[in-house]
């Protein structure tokens, strides 16, 4: 099965017009079974997610507020978070996604076994209402005290986040939870260049001190290669070794991982990187 195979987009109200455009890019991947579309979904319809294990999952993608919402595209659901839902077995671990958007890796995770699971992103309303309607949605009521969601920027391990985000609880997650969980997840959270060295920071923040502790990454090469090669740099200067690192493509061919690869975009939107980090010893 092609990883976009799993998902399908459906209007929440039928009836309502909707953009022309929308509607064939939805329906490219059909028509043209060499064309992969790498982010889903639309504030006004719902994502289907199909998974052999647990069924149909439904989920909504925040509806963009203020123009801090579109560039941070929780909008969408992207193939990184795909893949990285059906990829490893986290059953047993504490896991922290970051940079959650819709949440499906950590309600995944949780289906399958995690014992505890935060999923966190920047402190946006629109994002967060996303979340708690996804987990309320999707996670049984025997397993939603294993699953919470708070808000978290990269890097900050200091401010408050009551006054910049009402939701909150009185202390932030990187107060109450450093060195915690057995399992970091990140998919497509790389393309902001600037932000490499707050998001490899927040990943030693929140990792523990186990040996097992492990960073999951997934990143849709429309991030740049360049951009994957500089992130994987950064990590290695703050504190992250990269235990494996490889290449794989929706339909599940694999190859090494290679910076200086050269092709063309339509071909190169067809791989994601994935990899294994761990802390420096």
């Amino acid at each position: 099965m092609r990883l976009t195979d799993r998902i399908q987009t459906v209007p929440d109200d039928p009836e309502e017009a909707t953009d022309p455009a929308d509607i064939f890019h939805d329906a490219v991947g059909s028509i043209f079974s060499d064309d992969v579309r790498d982010q889903h979904g639309h504030p006004s319809a719902t994502i289907l997610y199909k998974s052999e294990k647990y069924g149909t999952l439904k989920l909504k993608v925040a509806t963009p507020e203020q123009e801090l919402d579109w560039r941070l595209f929780a909008h969408y659901l992207w193939n990184a978070g795909v893949k990285m839902a059906i990829l490893w077995n986290v059953a047993g671990e504490r896991v922290l996604e970051l940079g959650s958007g819709c949440g499906l890796p950590g309600i995944v995770a949780t289906l399958a076994g995690a014992t505890e699971v935060k999923l966190s992103d920047y402190p946006s309303p629109s994002t967060f209402r996303a979340l708690h309607h996804n987990i309320a949605t999707n996670v049984p009521v025997s397993l939603q005290s294993g699953i919470s969601a708070a808000p978290h920027v990269w890097g900050d391990f200091f401010t408050s986040s009551r006054s910049r985000f009402p939701l909150s609880s009185s202390c932030t997650l990187s107060a109450s939870q450093p060195r915690h969980y057995t399992r970091v997840l990140a998919a497509d959270t790389y393309w902001l260049q600037s932000q490499h060295a707050n998001l490899a920071r927040s990943m030693l923040h929140f990792l523990a001190m186990e040996e097992r502790a492990r960073v999951l990454m997934i990143a849709g090469f429309h991030t740049g290669r360049k951009v994957l090669g500089r992130w994987f740099e950064t990590a290695k200067k703050e504190g992250l070794d990269v235990e494996v690192a490889w290449e794989e493509s929706g339909d599940g061919a694999v190859r090494e991982w290679m910076v200086g690869r050269q092709e063309g975009f339509e071909e190169e939107k067809k791989w994601m990187v994935l990899a294994v980090l761990k802390r420096k010893r």
